[in-house]
Protein backbone atom coordinates (compact mmCIF):
# COMPACT_ATOMS: atom_id res chain seq x y z
CA UNK A 1 0.00 0.00 0.00
CA UNK A 2 1.47 3.53 -0.81
CA UNK A 3 1.79 5.90 1.57
CA UNK A 4 -0.96 8.68 2.52
CA UNK A 5 0.19 12.46 2.74
CA UNK A 6 -1.84 14.44 5.32
CA UNK A 7 -2.37 18.26 4.16
CA UNK A 8 -3.36 19.57 7.39
CA UNK A 9 -3.29 18.76 11.42
CA UNK A 10 -7.08 16.85 11.18
CA UNK A 11 -6.08 14.91 8.13
CA UNK A 12 -3.00 13.61 9.78
CA UNK A 13 -5.37 12.42 12.60
CA UNK A 14 -7.65 10.83 10.74
CA UNK A 15 -5.50 8.85 8.76
CA UNK A 16 -3.44 8.07 11.57
CA UNK A 17 -6.49 7.25 13.59
CA UNK A 18 -7.75 4.94 10.54
CA UNK A 19 -5.32 2.49 10.92
CA UNK A 20 -4.95 1.95 7.01
CA UNK A 21 -1.68 3.58 6.14
CA UNK A 22 1.29 1.95 6.92
CA UNK A 23 2.97 5.22 6.38
CA UNK A 24 1.49 9.02 6.47
CA UNK A 25 3.67 11.88 5.26
CA UNK A 26 3.01 15.15 7.19
CA UNK A 27 2.63 17.49 3.67
CA UNK A 28 2.37 20.78 5.89
CA UNK A 29 4.03 23.03 8.28
CA UNK A 30 3.59 22.37 11.74
CA UNK A 31 4.77 24.54 14.92
CA UNK A 32 6.81 22.88 16.95
CA UNK A 33 4.38 22.83 19.86
CA UNK A 34 2.02 20.84 17.33
CA UNK A 35 4.98 18.45 16.50
CA UNK A 36 6.20 17.91 19.82
CA UNK A 37 1.93 17.34 21.20
CA UNK A 38 1.87 14.95 17.74
CA UNK A 39 4.73 12.40 18.06
CA UNK A 40 3.42 12.99 22.23
CA UNK A 41 0.28 11.43 21.58
CA UNK A 42 0.79 9.25 18.33
CA UNK A 43 4.51 7.74 20.20
CA UNK A 44 2.05 6.70 23.26
CA UNK A 45 0.29 4.66 20.72
CA UNK A 46 3.27 3.04 19.08
CA UNK A 47 3.91 5.50 15.82
CA UNK A 48 7.33 5.70 14.49
CA UNK A 49 8.11 9.38 13.38
CA UNK A 50 10.70 9.36 11.10
CA UNK A 51 12.31 11.98 8.82
CA UNK A 52 12.43 11.21 4.82
CA UNK A 53 14.69 14.07 2.99
CA UNK A 54 12.59 16.84 3.81
CA UNK A 55 9.40 15.70 5.10
CA UNK A 56 8.53 13.26 8.45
Amino acid sequence: MEHARAQDLAQLNDLLHSGEHKVVVINFELTSDEFFNLVSYWGDRGAKVKKRMADF
